[in-house]
């Protein structure tokens, strides 16, 4: 049991679940033409045989390990300050083949946020996400899988071993450094020498070329060696802040505390992303501050997401069609959730409003056809 964390040790705790999936295929050794389609139910050590396919597919769904699990959690609670994200894939354990969640923590959870989360994923399983793999067709050698994650009852905690491992153990072995896709060079802040530029070792998106400079990390934990995550130009990335996913940290913006950049936000200017910040999706820009609890997320509903540009503080909570400017200060606690595709811009103690089919991505003063709402 870990009872205590270091600044730069984020906890794993994997939970396993069973597999199953319906197999569809032609009977073996007769003419295609006069055989008939064999529909046959496959359960966890069935699909062993299957187990590269089925870890392609998945990791292919879940963009190859970046998909975040709980973005589509819909409250704003302890469980959501303490999971960062989670990433389905598939793994063998004891000689069978097993879903695996892995949730990076902040903290371990306790027993009812334990069960709350457990709940959250079988609902997950059973609904969204499980119908998008249970409708893919996963091309086998003699057929095709669907695949169903979770298809016991009750995902069961003792079958699914929930172990909680550090992060430093999530990468080993000899090859380790070849994984790596960035290395940090000698070269130091010129203010702070415990930051330090990155050195890129492959193409990283469409923008990194191995051998290129980026911005200053304090240490490995401050940018995901996963995905396309970067930091470019002067951007600082220190603490124990964490930069993964599709997300880039660019200009001479900081990401510092424990704030986290991740899925397919952008942060950029002078803007500062601190304390326990969650920065989901969306843009940030200018001399903007997400502070505190701080979450921008994607509005599901509509696909919407926020921005936060000139002197906005935000310290709330930010999802979908939602722009933040001027000296905009959003107050803890506060939730503004947009599911509409209208854009509704706050500069101050103003509110306008631009409908969709007109929507412009700029500040209320340079916008000739908005419809002003007092707040």
């Amino acid at each position: 049991m870990i009872s205590t964390k270091t600044p730069n040790t984020r906890l794993v705790m994997k939970i396993y679940s069973t597999l199953a999936a319906e197999f569809l295929g032609l009977e073996p050794d007769i003419d295609p033409d006069f055989s008939d389609l064999i529909i046959q139910h496959i359960d966890s050590d069935g699909l062993k045989r299957y187990a590269s396919e089925i870890k392609a597919a998945v990791d292919a769904e879940t963009r190859e390990g970046r998909f975040n699990f709980m973005s589509a959690y819909p409250f704003i609670d302890s469980l959501s300050r303490k999971v960062r994200y989670a990433t389905p894939t598939v793994e063998e354990q004891n000689g069978h083949l097993y879903g695996c969640l892995n949730v990076y923590l902040d903290e371990p959870l306790s027993a009812d946020e334990r069960q709350l989360l457990l709940t959250y994923i079988q609902q997950q399983y059973r609904s969204d996400w499980g119908r998008d793999i249970a409708e893919q067709e996963i091309e086998v050698e003699d057929g095709t899988l669907h695949l169903h994650f979770g298809s016991d009852t009750d995902l069961n905690v003792e079958i699914g071993f929930v172990s909680i491992i550090t992060k430093e153990n999530l990468v080993e072995g000899d090859d380790a450094m070849e994984q790596k896709k960035y290395e940090i060079a000698d070269i130091a802040h010129p203010s702070n020498p415990k930051w330090h530029r990155i050195r890129a070792l492959e193409y990283i998106g469409e923008d990194v070329e191995p051998g290129d400079l980026g911005g200053f990390v304090e240490s490995e934990d401050n940018l995901s060696q996963e995905g396309v995550c970067w930091i470019f130009n002067d951007a600082i990335a220190c603490e124990s802040a964490l930069v993964s996913g599709n997300a880039v940290l660019k200009d001479q913006a900081v990401a510092r505390g424990t704030a986290l950049v991740s899925n397919n936000a952008e942060v950029g200017g002078k803007a500062i992303v601190q304390d326990y910040a969650i920065v989901l999706e969306g843009y940030v820009s200018g001399n903007t501050h997400i502070c505190g609890n701080a979450k921008l997320i994607k509005e599901l509903n509509s696909e919407g997401v926020p921005e936060v540009s000139g002197d906005a503080f935000v310290y709330g909570t930010l999802s979908g069609s939602v722009h933040c400017c001027g000296e905009t200060i959003i107050l803890p606690g506060t939730e503004l959730r947009n599911p509409t595709p209208d854009l509704f811009i706050l500069n101050g103690d103003k509110v306008y409003l631009a409908p969709g089919e007109n929507r412009q991505d700029v500040c209320p003063q340079q916008k000739p056809k908005v419809k002003d709402i007092e707040r």
